[in-house]
């Protein structure tokens, strides 16, 4: 597994990440989406960045529904707070669950 380090690469780019906007609103998300059509197909698995705004839930949550649109499996979690929303963004549906186990 691979894990994206965003800040990182914002601090190569100069930039920072504006409040309130996930890293799919900033030039990131681009490379994001590269590192994915370049990485994927050599069976890595790809990590997102951490969200380093502790008091924004509302972000995060959009941040990692997008993280998960994108076939990342993990973010990392820098404060306590953020692992409810990290662990049930991440959790198997019941429906899901169902359908895994069920007969064919």
């Amino acid at each position: 597994m691979l894990r994206i380090g965003g800040n990182d690469l914002n601090e190569s780019f100069g930039i920072r990440r504006p409040r309130s906007f996930t890293l799919y609103e900033t030039p990131i998300g681009n490379v994001i989406a590269q590192l994915l059509t370049i990485f994927k197909p050599l069976w890595f698995s790809l990590s997102a960045p951490v969200f380093e705004n502790l008091d924004d839930v509302v972000t995060l949550r959009k941040e990692i529904k997008l993280d998960l649109a994108h076939g990342l499996i993990g973010k990392t979690a820098i404060h306590p707070t953020q692992v409810p929303a990290i662990e049930s963004a991440y959790a198997v549906d019941v429906e899901d669950y169902e359908m895994a186990i069920s007969p064919k």
